[in-house]
């Protein structure tokens, strides 16, 4: 009996997506490109473990907005409109499974787009041209909309503005890139959302667990970091305590590693 994909090796692997074994080369070949795994199978979750782990730094050059600042504590302060827009992508997801990644990157950076000019004054709206990535970026903008229309009836006032919500979609943008395996069918970004963001039932809303965003914020640092000059890299004080403040929140946590290169010699203060 030979796999049936390749129709030459011995079948060794179970895949949950095609119902049958396969080799162990057309798994790691075919995985999240011609076959739509499933996210509890033991194989792509061990791809993804290791992924994780060995994990090159992103060129400077590939940053989403470079030029854009995201603190912690920024996203913390506003921790309730995150978790309007994951919400919305992991809703969409409950009901889409043909959702991936590229489909949810596609939509957040056209609504990205949109409150970047909204912070201008201007309105311009350009929809993805995916019909999946055009539903979600529709989802996720009726529930912004309907997030600070709440948030006005409850306050007098929206307390998150629009140049606000484009640097938190920024935020969300570069998580992805960081997140994905970059294949065509890859739902990393989409299981990272739905296991390391508390967005179910009544924690909602509620501040986020400094041991599950820990990693996120790294990214944003490290983004920030390759974005500007050498000279002025971490220059300010609240930079440098944010980003301690980060190494703190990790100490015991699986990323442990992966966060200890963060600190590269660009990034410390040097001596005088």
């Amino acid at each position: 009996m030979s796999c049936p994909i390749c129709e030459k090796r011995p079948p060794k692997r179970f895949c949950p997506a095609k119902g049958e074994k396969i080799c162990a080369i057309c798994c790691g070949r075919e995985r999240e490109v011609t076959i739509d795994c499933t996210s509890d199978c033991s194989y792509l979750i061990a791809a993804h473990r290791y992924e994780a782990e060995h994990r090159r730094p992103i060129p400077a050059e590939e940053f989403p907005y470079q030029t854009v600042e995201v603190s912690p504590d920024f996203v913390y302060e506003r921790w309730p409109a995150i978790a309007e827009i994951a919400t919305a992508i992991l809703s969409f997801r409950s009901q889409n499974k043909e959702l991936t990644d590229d489909s949810a990157s596609q939509a957040l950076n056209a609504i990205a787009e949109t409150y970047r000019t909204l912070g201008t004054g201007i309105y311009y709206e350009q929809p993805p041209d995916g019909p999946v990535a055009r539903a979600v970026y529709g989802n996720i903008a009726a529930s912004l909309e309907n997030f600070r229309k709440q948030e006005t009836e409850r306050t007098g006032f929206s307390s998150v503005k629009e140049s606000d919500i484009f640097r938190l979609l920024v935020f969300l943008i570069r998580v992805e890139k960081q997140e994905t395996s970059g294949r065509p069918r890859s739902r990393a970004f989409l299981n990272f959302l739905r296991t390391r963001f508390p967005l179910p039932e009544a924690t909602a809303k509620d501040a986020p667990h400094h041991h599950a965003l820990a990693p996120v914020f790294n990214f944003a640092l490290q983004a920030q970091a390759r974005s500007r000059p050498r000279g002025i890299r971490y220059k300010r004080a609240a930079q440098y305590k944010a980003a301690s403040r980060v190494h703190r929140w990790t100490t015991h946590s699986p990323e442990k590693l992966f966060l200890q290169d963060r600190t590269h010699p660009s990034a410390r203060p040097r001596p005088r």
